[in-house]
């Protein structure tokens, strides 16, 4: 499960929880009671045996509470049938686990199932499972929120667990947060779970290093939760797990258990069956495990250089390029500030280490959030080069302090190493640019002075081929991108030409002194440049352009 599932299901459950605690207050009854009221809350339910039960009435906005006791190694079968058919009626329908206190239902992971009451349908089924070695006590409720007065049957049926005669591994019993079996680096084929006989694992992780648990061998349709908590202590509670993925076979999922410390840590671990209630399968299964630890992979739990910096309010300045960074998923952010100059362009690329990960990146003008975006990065050639660029002009006549957000790793990536490639020009690019024979596009900077007649102009565009010949090309006006050879132009007539210079190493450097080709740039002109060059290796016609660059001269 990536960490916005696991957040979502979080809110799921809190959202259930409110739902009972709403239903908790007893409303006025609008229908007959029937002969388990009052039964209107969790803390109020009603004692029932299995058996059939007809004639009962849920009232509008009301809700029925029943408890009833499940032999060791047998299952709930809970159906209800309504006595007519209501499209504008809309419930609830739920079992929860009976920890003996006196409201068994105000937590939200003692809910095992649930189902909508909806849709005009008039038959509902939910099944849970007792423990295997012991007998279990289950609340089952009814609530109404949309509809009038809904009379139905409850029918308790009591059957033997089909799961009780699945084969015990060589882990049992380990079924409780207290008694979690050891379960070391290894390979663990052929475990077996239930949702009456739940695994627990103790994984204690070394100092400074990541345990990555694998789980597979589930079969197509079976899926797996599995949980990981810091103590036994905060065992089954949703809000305090460290990490928690959903595995649907027969795909194989992964759990990542991080030691920050420098001393050896103790996870529990829970696996969970989740049944398919709808067609009451998946109750129990066997699946494998595969344990492996690494001493600080991609060099997060030590930091790099630039660590602490997962607050952005305390973001260390980024001032040139940088290589061998390191982020986490779920629990590393990575923020920079970046001083972009006046009237110039930041122009930033991310790469991963490993190869098709992504390095997305956002900036923003502060740490306030959403308000103070920016931009952010995208790839810089769709399923073809995953690494990720990122262009902002500052339009102002002074500095601007920004902040840029590495964005974690996701899926089945715990870290990556990874490295920044930044870069300032004076003016704006513009016009698209494709691959020249290097293997890159040629972007197009300037540095120096904007202002004629003083100082001087450098533009430099790169990657090109080495020792090749080229221009550059300059003009007030342009028009969208047009293929031009290998790439495209952007400048419309009057084009003005530079002389022809080389490539030299793999760079095309052209200086402006306000003679020849750039005594024509006065005060107060915007002028828009590229680069051609030839390359004969690129194919096509032979020469290929830099994307364009907006320049307000001074």
């Amino acid at each position: 499960m990536t960490s916005t599932e696991f957040r979502f299901v979080r809110r799921a459950s809190a959202w259930f929880a409110a739902l009972t605690l709403g239903a908790s207050a007893a409303p006025a009854q609008q229908c007959t009671p029937d002969a388990f009221e009052p039964n209107e809350s969790c803390a109020a339910l009603a004692n029932v045996a299995p058996g059939l039960h007809a004639g009962l009435t849920l009232p509008t906005g009301g809700a029925d509470f029943y408890r009833v006791g499940v032999p060791a190694a047998h299952r709930l079968e809970a159906r209800v049938t309504l006595a007519q058919s209501d499209p504008s009626f809309f419930g609830l329908f739920r079992i929860w686990r009976d920890d003996g206190s006196a409201v068994p239902c105000d937590a939200p992971e003692a809910q095992v199932a649930f189902e909508l009451l909806e849709l005009g349908k008039t038959q509902f089924l939910l099944s849970w499972s007792a423990d295997t070695n012991a007998p279990s006590s289950f609340v089952v409720s009814l609530e109404s929120v949309v509809g009038a007065c809904a009379t139905y049957t409850l029918d308790l049926a009591v059957v033997p667990d089909p799961c009780a005669q699945l084969a015990a591994d060589a882990f049992e019993p380990n079924d409780a947060c207290a008694t979690p079996a050891a379960l070391g680096p290894g390979s663990y084929p052929n475990l077996t779970v239930g949702v009456g006989d739940l695994d627990f694992y103790d994984v204690t992780v070394p100092g400074l290093s990541l345990a990555t648990l694998d789980v597979g061998g589930l079969a197509a349709g079976d899926e797996l939760e599995v949980f990981a908590w810091s103590s036994a202590s905060s065992c089954g509670d949703p809000n305090q797990a460290s990490a928690g993925n959903v595995i649907a076979g027969p795909a194989t999922g992964r759990l990542f258990l991080a030691n920050w410390n420098s001393t050896p840590r103790s996870f529990v671990v829970r696996v969970t069956p989740r049944p398919n209630q709808a067609s009451q399968s998946g109750f129990c299964g066997s699946y494998s495990l595969d344990v492996t630890s690494t001493f600080d992979p991609c060099g997060v739990l030590t930091g790099d250089p630039f660590e602490p910096n997962s607050v952005c309010s305390s973001a260390p300045l980024l001032t040139s390029s940088v290589s061998d960074l390191s982020i986490a998923q779920d629990v590393d952010l990575e923020w920079y500030s970046i001083d972009v100059p006046a009237h110039s362009t930041l122009r930033l690329v991310t790469a991963s280490h490993q190869a098709n990960v992504q390095r997305p990146t956002m900036l923003f003008s502060g740490c306030a959030g959403n308000p103070d975006f920016l931009m952010s990065s995208h790839p810089l050639d769709f399923g073809v080069d995953p690494r990720h660029i990122l262009v902002w002009t500052n339009p102002f006549g002074a500095p601007v302090s920004t902040k840029l957000l590495v964005i974690r790793p996701t899926g089945a990536l715990f870290c990556d190493v990874y490295d920044i490639e930044l870069e300032f020009t004076l003016g704006t690019p513009f016009c698209n640019v494709s691959p020249n024979s290097t293997g890159e596009a040629a972007r197009l900077s300037a540095n120096g002075s904007t202002t004629p007649g003083v100082g001087t102009l450098t533009l430099s565009a790169g990657p090109v081929p080495a020792a090749k010949s080229g221009l550059v090309i300059m003009s007030t006006n342009t028009k969208p991108s047009t293929p031009f050879g290998k790439g495209y132009l952007c400048l419309s007539a009057p084009i003005v030409r530079f002389p022809v210079t080389t490539t030299g190493g793999g760079t095309l450097v052209t200086t402006l002194d306000w003679t020849g080709a750039s005594s024509s740039i006065q005060p107060g002109d915007t002028w828009q440049f590229q680069t051609w060059f030839r390359d004969p290796a690129g194919g096509g016609a032979g020469f290929n352009l830099s994307e364009g660059l907006s320049i307000l001269f001074q």
